[in-house]
């Protein structure tokens, strides 16, 4: 397996079907850590795809002065506060969900199923730049 550096080199030299190997690498961290700032799954997928493409495009005119996966998390955290703002979108928390698991859901599945919700709701109520800050720090492993 190819090491980032490398791939950045062959896409730099023109090998452009190389950046395959990033997107399989990065999809789905990068995902989860923009599902857990919008709490959308559908925005998360757009700025995703943003993110990817502004990514292979500033590849070329960018020299990687830090790692490439904390300017990769810098594309996508840049996008989610450019939705923040162009949509000002609001998020709704109830104070108390009733959560019922659905059919053929085992009871230890319904149970991280309902953690993972308290999380969500959790981190819809921090406000937007500590959410940045708390999830690149705990769930990706970025210093900040």
């Amino acid at each position: 397996m190819l090491e980032d550096i490398e791939i950045i080199a062959l896409v730099k030299s023109g090998n452009a079907d190389a950046f395959t190997e990033i997107i399989e690498r990065y999809k789905s961290p990068v995902f989860r850590y923009l599902y857990r700032l919008t709490n959308n799954y559908d925005i998360a997928q757009d700025i995703m795809q943003d993110t990817f493409i502004q990514a292979f495009q500033g590849l070329s005119r960018t020299e990687m002065k830090v790692s490439f996966k904390s300017w990769l998390y810098r594309i996508a955290t840049n996008n989610v506060l450019m939705v923040w703002r162009r949509r000002k979108v609001l998020f709704f928390v109830p104070l108390k969900e009733e959560l019922r698991a659905p059919e053929g859901i085992s009871e230890d599945q319904s149970a991280s199923i309902g953690i993972q919700m308290d999380i969500q709701n959790i981190l819809a109520r921090i406000p937007r730049r500590q959410r940045v800050c708390m999830v690149l720090s705990f769930c990706r492993g970025i210093q900040i």
